[in-house]
């Protein structure tokens, strides 16, 4: 996903809110982007209401609904 690397280099740029709409942007195209979920998630770049928003605003497939399972825990545990 091209939005993951431009988040990659607007972070290396110190530049969070680009990174943030960046990666966001990519989860939002393949929400099985796990990279992009955990930056976000794991580097505290979006705050706790961010993070269940953006679990919300996602659409999974069927077939990985055991991925939202994933994000929610993750969430829940930080």
């Amino acid at each position: 996903c091209r939005a993951f690397i431009r988040a990659q280099c607007f972070e290396a740029q110190d530049n969070k809110l680009m990174a943030i709409d960046a990666y966001q942007e990519c989860i939002q195209k393949d929400p099985t982007n796990v990279e992009a979920f955990n930056r976000l998630v794991d580097c505290q770049l979006i705050t706790g209401a961010q993070k269940e928003h953006l679990l919300g605003s996602l659409t999974f497939a069927p077939e990985d609904q055991w991925l939202r399972k994933i994000y929610l825990s993750k969430i829940k545990e930080l």
